[in-house]
C-alpha cells in the first residue's frame, strides 16, 4: 500500500497538464487582438513620423525662400519668365522645333543655395534657359543634362509620406530625373496671373529687365518682395504639398505626369489640346492654381476628384491635412476640406480680405 501511495505521488508532481484545442484558440485569438490593435497605433506613429518629416522639409524652403530674399533684396520668382529663342525639344523619337516656350530658373532652383544645396546648384548655369527635355545637349536645352544629373537629387523635395525612398521619372534610359512633391501657391493660372499687374499670388514670375537674345541668357531679373504682400505675411500662402493621383496613367509615383521642380515653361496653362500651346513637355512641375479647385484629399482621388485628369494641384498624401508654409517662414496644417473661399482669399497677396490662415 506504501508503495502504491508513493507511486501515485510521483506521477501527479511529475505530470503536465497540456492546453487544449480551445484554450489554445482562445490564446491565440487575444494575440491576435491585441495585434489588431496595436497595429494602427503603430502605422499612426509612422505617418506622425513622416508628417513632421514633411513639415520640416516645408521649413527648410520657407526659410530657404526669406534668406533669398534678404541677400537678393526680392523673393525667389515662381520662374523667371522666357526670352524669344529657338529651341528644339525631343518627344521621344526627334527633335522639333519651338519659339518663345522657355523659361528660366525655377524657385526650387533660386532657393538651392540656401537650404545648404551648393552642390546641385553648382550643375546649373542660372543665366540660361531650363525646361523641354532631350537625351543629350543637342536637344538645345543646357540644364537638361544637369536635371537629368543622378548628382541632381533632393530629399528636401519630396515627401516621405509619398515617397519614402525618394522619386524619380523617366522618359527613355536617358530621362531620369527627380520629381518634386511641394509647389508654389498659385491663385490664377491664366497669363494675366504671369505679369506684375495682373498677379495676386505672393510669389510671382521674375519679369526679366535685361537678356542677351544672341545666346539666351537672362542678365537681370526683377521678382515680388516682401513688401507687395499687403494681405500680410502671416495670412498668404507661400508654398503648398502638390499632389497627384495614383490612379490612373497620368498620375501616381511613376507617371509621365509628375515633372522636376527645376524646369518647365512659363505659362501654367497646359490645354495644349485647346491652343493653350504651354505645357511642361507633359510633366507638370507645379500645382494648378487654387482658383474654383480644392485640395487633393488621398493617393486614390479620381481624375474627377482632381478636376482633370492628371494634372496635379495642391494637396497631399497624409490623412485629412496637407501641409503649407506661410509667407512669414511659419508652417502650417490645413484641413483638406477647408473652406473654397477661404483657400482662395489665403492664396493671394493682396485682395483685401484679410482672411486669416485658420
Amino acid at each position: 500500500m506504501g508503495n502504491a501511495s508513493m507511486g501515485v505521488g510521483a506521477g501527479d508532481r511529475s505530470g503536465r497538464r497540456a492546453f487544449t484545442l480551445v484554450e489554445l484558440l482562445v490564446v491565440i485569438a487575444i494575440i491576435g487582438t491585441l495585434v489588431g490593435l496595436l497595429l494602427p497605433a503603430v502605422q499612426a506613429a509612422r505617418e506622425a513620423a513622416r508628417t513632421s518629416a514633411c513639415m520640416n522639409n516645408m521649413k527648410q524652403i520657407g526659410l530657404g525662400a526669406l534668406n533669398f530674399e534678404s541677400a537678393r533684396k526680392q523673393l525667389p520668382p515662381l520662374q523667371i519668365d522666357h526670352t524669344v529663342a529657338p529651341y528644339n525639344v525631343w518627344n521621344g523619337t526627334a527633335y522639333y522645333g519651338r519659339t518663345n516656350m522657355l523659361g528660366f530658373a525655377t524657385f526650387f532652383a533660386h532657393i538651392l543655395p540656401f537650404i545648404e544645396h551648393q552642390t546641385v546648384a553648382s550643375l546649373f548655369d542660372m543665366q540660361k534657359d531650363f525646361g523641354g527635355f532631350g537625351s543629350d545637349t543637342s536637344s538645345g536645352v543646357p540644364n537638361w543634362n544637369a536635371i537629368c544629373s543622378t548628382k541632381c537629387r533632393v530629399n528636401t523635395y519630396n515627401c516621405p509620406t509619398r515617397r519614402s525612398g525618394g522619386g524619380t521619372n523617366s522618359r527613355d534610359q536617358y530621362n531620369i530625373f527627380q520629381v518634386g512633391d511641394y509647389a508654389v501657391v498659385t491663385y490664377r493660372s491664366d497669363s494675366s496671373s504671369w505679369s506684375r499687374t495682373g498677379s495676386k499670388q505672393a510669389i510671382m514670375p521674375g519679369l526679366i529687365t535685361s537678356a542677351d537674345t544672341s545666346v539666351n541668357r537672362v542678365t537681370g531679373f526683377s521678382s515680388s518682395k516682401v513688401g507687395d504682400i499687403l494681405d500680410g505675411t502671416t495670412s498668404t500662402l507661400m508654398v503648398g504639398e502638390k499632389h497627384v493621383t495614383e490612379i490612373g496613367s497620368a498620375g501616381g509615383t511613376g507617371s509621365g505626369h509628375d515633372g522636376s521642380p527645376f524646369y518647365g515653361y512659363s505659362f501654367p496653362n497646359i490645354n495644349m489640346a485647346a491652343g493653350g500651346g504651354r505645357i511642361t513637355g507633359g510633366d507638370l512641375w507645379m500645382a494648378r492654381s487654387t482658383q474654383g479647385r480644392g485640395l487633393g484629399r488621398g493617393p486614390s482621388d479620381t481624375y474627377a476628384d482632381l478636376g482633370a485628369a492628371g494634372a496635379p494641384q495642391l494637396g497631399s498624401w497624409h490623412l485629412g491635412v496637407c501641409n503649407f508654409v506661410a509667407c512669414d517662414g511659419s508652417v502650417i496644417t490645413l484641413s483638406t476640406t477647408i473652406d473654397q473661399t477661404t483657400l482662395e482669399q489665403i492664396s493671394q497677396r493682396a485682395d483685401g480680405s484679410m482672411a486669416k490662415i485658420p
